[in-house]
C-alpha cells in the first residue's frame, strides 16, 4: 500500500540543502499528485526531479522505494547520495546542459521549471536526451494563452505571470520567470525532439475566471469564424484547440509526454 503524501510544511528539512530551498515550501498541486501516482502505479526504475527546489515530490517517492534524482540550481556542486542509495540530490542547470547521461531517466517531471530558462528549446531537448526511448515526461509551466493572459498583453505588452522585468528589481532568489511558452510553440518543440504529447490535464477552472467568461465566449466564437478559413485542415485544428477550456480558462499548462524515438 502506498504510503500516504506528507505536507510540504512537515518535510524534514535536509541539511545538506540550503535554507532558500526551504523558503518556500509550495503546495501539494494536483499536477504533482498526478506524476506521483503515475510514477506509484508503474513503479519507474528512476525517476528525474528537476527543479526539485524542496525535494518534497522526490520524498514521496523514496518513501514508495522508488529511485529517484532530485536536481536544482540550488543545491550543493557535490553530489549527495542518502544511505539507502534511493535519492541522489545533484546539482543542475536549465539553462546548460543537464549533468545526465542519455537515455538515463524512466520518468522526468519537469514542474514549474521552463518558464525560470532563457531557453526553452534546449529545456525540451535536455529532457528528451535523458529520457530512455517510451519514457514519459510530466511538464508544467504557466498557461500564456488564457483569456486573463490575453487581455493583459493587450492592454500592458505582458503575460499572465511574466511581469516586464526591471534591472535591479530581481526578486531575492533571482528566480524569475523569463520565458513564456505558449503551448503551439511547447508542441512544436516537444515533436522536434521526438517527444509525443499523450495528454493535456485540465486542472479545472478558477473561480477567478467567472468575470471573464463573456470576454471569452466573444473570442471562441471569433476564433470558429475565422478558422474555416485556415490554410490547411492542422491549423485549423491548431486554431480550434486554442480556444479549448483547458487552454483559454486555466492558470497552468501540465502536459504528459512520451519519448517515441
Amino acid at each position: 500500500m502506498p504510503t500516504p503524501l506528507t505536507e510540504p510544511s512537515d518535510l524534514a528539512r535536509r541539511p545538506e540543502l540550503p535554507p532558500q530551498c526551504y523558503a518556500n515550501f509550495g503546495k501539494v498541486t494536483r499536477a504533482k499528485k498526478i506524476a506521483i501516482e503515475f510514477c506509484l502505479h508503474h513503479h519507474p526504475r528512476l525517476v528525474l526531479d528537476c527543479p526539485a527546489q524542496n525535494v518534497w515530490l522526490s520524498e514521496q517517492l523514496i518513501a514508495n522505494g522508488i529511485a529517484c534524482v532530485a536536481a536544482d540550481i540550488l543545491f550543493p556542486e557535490e553530489q549527495i547520495v542518502t544511505a539507502d542509495g534511493l535519492l541522489t540530490i545533484q546539482r543542475a542547470d536549465l539553462n546548460a546542459p543537464l549533468p545526465f547521461p542519455p537515455e538515463a531517466f524512466d520518468v522526468i517531471i519537469c514542474l514549474e521549471g521552463i518558464e525560470h530558462g532563457e531557453n526553452p528549446s534546449l529545456v525540451i531537448r535536455e529532457l528528451a536526451r535523458c529520457l530512455r526511448p517510451g519514457g514519459v515526461a510530466f511538464l508544467s509551466c504557466p498557461n500564456v494563452l488564457n483569456i486573463k493572459s490575453r487581455l493583459k498583453y493587450f492592454l500592458r505588452g505582458s503575460h499572465y505571470s511574466f511581469p516586464h522585468l526591471i534591472a535591479g528589481e530581481e526578486s531575492a532568489d533571482g528566480h524569475m520567470h523569463l520565458t513564456p511558452t505558449p503551448y503551439p510553440v511547447l508542441e512544436y518543440l516537444a515533436a522536434s525532439c521526438g517527444l509525443r504529447i499523450t495528454e493535456r490535464y485540465s486542472l479545472g477552472v478558477p473561480g477567478k475566471y467567472i468575470p471573464f467568461l463573456p470576454l471569452a465566449a466573444l473570442v471562441k466564437g471569433l476564433v470558429h469564424i475565422g478558422a474555416r478559413f485556415a490554410a490547411s485542415p492542422r491549423r485549423r485544428a491548431l486554431q480550434l484547440q486554442l480556444v479549448t477550456p483547458a487552454l483559454l480558462l486555466a492558470d497552468q499548462l501540465f502536459l504528459r509526454l512520451e519519448k517515441t524515438q
